[in-house]
């Protein structure tokens, strides 16, 4: 029940062309009538979302079904294919999109299509939908506004529990964020980590496309990563979601000039490097 809705109510239909291919792909909207006319102004910018997950992603997996979003109640819900609307129709604050459009949509690859095995997972539906958002942002932006994303974003970590928890039970709980936000930032981190945007969106989409409309756990994102890479990151994922404890880069500086540095507050085995900027020149630690 957790992914299924009905909707009831005086709803009039329209539709925006997606074109693809020599072929064009309907996008149906489904809104109340006093609506209808800033809806359609404003549901342009799905167009751009979809094109855009498409290209990082892989190619949007209903089209059979069609994309359809109506308008509810309730902020926004990624029901398949049938995405529930409710943000009134306006875009976040500092940014050119609505992120209910965007974040519910990116559901149809991360959530619909690549589905967790158990509720232990469900970060890789909203950590990486989350992430989706930054991706988006810096699409329209740059640099700068993925980063603003990114900071946004770890406002909200508590790091209460660890991301990825026991399966067999309801590990989730909508007043604990970090399966959608921390899951966020540990996908920028391991961008940052591997230094290499070619490889890191090699991941995602291999990552996609071998899983497609599939069943899936961390273990398979982790050795995804491990067997692109062709290293063994299991030091990384093993403290960022199997591990609540935030690491702790530690600094000393000698008296004869030699500066030392430290992880604290961490498992034994992690090892992230850190880039640090000395005189305008950027170094690897």
């Amino acid at each position: 029940t957790y992914n299924v809705t009905l909707y009831i109510g005086n709803y009039e239909h329209f539709s925006l062309p997606y074109s693809k291919n020599d072929t064009i792909y309907p996008l149906q909207f489904y809104v109340l009538p006093y609506n209808k006319e800033k809806a359609k102004k404003h549901f342009e910018q799905t167009e751009d979302i979809i094109r855009y997950f498409e290209t990082a992603f892989g190619e949007y997996p209903w089209w059979r079904d069609e994309y359809k979003m109506v308008e509810s109640p309730y902020a926004g819900m990624e029901h398949q294919t049938a995405i529930a609307y409710g943000s009134g129709y306006k875009n976040r604050m500092g940014y050119n999109f609505d992120y209910i459009i965007l974040h519910e949509t990116a559901h149809e690859w991360w959530g619909n299509s690549i589905s967790a095995t158990d509720f232990a997972h469900i970060w890789i539906h909203e950590g990486l939908a989350t992430y989706s958002e930054a991706l988006f942002a810096e699409h329209l932006g740059g640099e700068d506004s993925y980063f603003n994303k990114i900071r946004y974003d770890k406002i909200f970590i508590q790091n209460k529990r660890p991301v990825v928890g026991p399966e067999d039970l309801m590990y989730f709980n909508f007043k604990e964020s970090d399966c959608y936000m921390k899951g966020s930032v540990v996908m920028a981190t391991l961008r940052s980590v591997l230094e290499n945007d070619s490889l890191f969106f090699k991941i995602i989409k291999t990552f996609y496309a071998e899983n497609e409309k599939q069943l899936v756990n961390t273990n398979n994102f982790v050795n995804a990563v491990n067997n692109i890479t062709g290293k063994n990151y299991e030091w990384f994922f093993n403290q960022y979601l199997y591990d609540r404890h935030v690491p702790t880069l530690e600094q000393f500086v000698s008296f004869d000039g030699f500066i030392y540095h430290r992880w604290t507050n961490c498992n034994t085995d992690f090892k992230m490097e850190l880039d640090v900027e000395v005189d305008n020149v950027k170094y690897r630690i």
